[in-house]
């Protein structure tokens, strides 16, 4: 990856009027900031992670988004890893999908996480972002390493026995 990676330009959890009012001032700055790189330097890959709500207005001006626990996510509480509420998906699906359908050349990158010992599961993970045209990325929590999609297990009959092997038979 060649350019910028924009961390995330979420709103924040402080609902006061005074917070409102600096989150309209940071995202009309984050807004301007984006605007500007891509004006100065047009040629420059820029990916934005999350950060929704500027990513409308400047969906011409960046090349990728990158989501996170879009699918999967881990609870620091329980520590657990679960899958994303259906609906919760759904409505971030339908976010990407809308910002896709203004900008036919963005590339969307999905960063979930979960445990590199449960095959079945980072499959899962992984055929689904795929389906939706997304390019997908599984680490553990702790982002020390990103896991290759598994490869799906063949089921192999050598000698009248069943073998179940994820690579090429014999």
């Amino acid at each position: 990856f060649h350019g910028v990676l924009i961390e995330t330009l979420n709103r924040s959890g402080d609902s006061s009027q005074h917070s409102k009012q600096r989150q309209t001032e940071l995202t009309s700055t984050s807004i301007n900031l984006i605007k500007t790189i891509h004006y100065h330097y047009p040629h420059l890959k820029i990916m934005l992670k999350t950060g929704y709500d500027v990513l409308p207005a400047v969906i011409n001006d960046i090349n990728m988004v990158l989501t996170d626990s879009l699918f999967s996510q881990y609870d620091f509480a329980e520590k657990k890893y679960s899958f994303v509420n259906k609906d919760k998906y759904q409505q971030h699906l339908q976010q990407l999908n809308n910002l896709y359908k203004k900008n036919r050349k963005l590339v969307i990158f999905t960063l979930d996480y979960w445990k590199h010992s449960d095959k079945s599961s980072l499959r899962k993970i992984y055929q689904t972002h795929k389906t939706n045209g997304f390019l997908p990325y599984v680490s553990e929590v702790q982002l020390n390493k990103v896991y290759e999609e598994p490869k799906r297990q063949k089921q192999c009959i050598q000698n009248g026995m069943i073998f179940y092997k994820e690579f090429e038979c014999y």
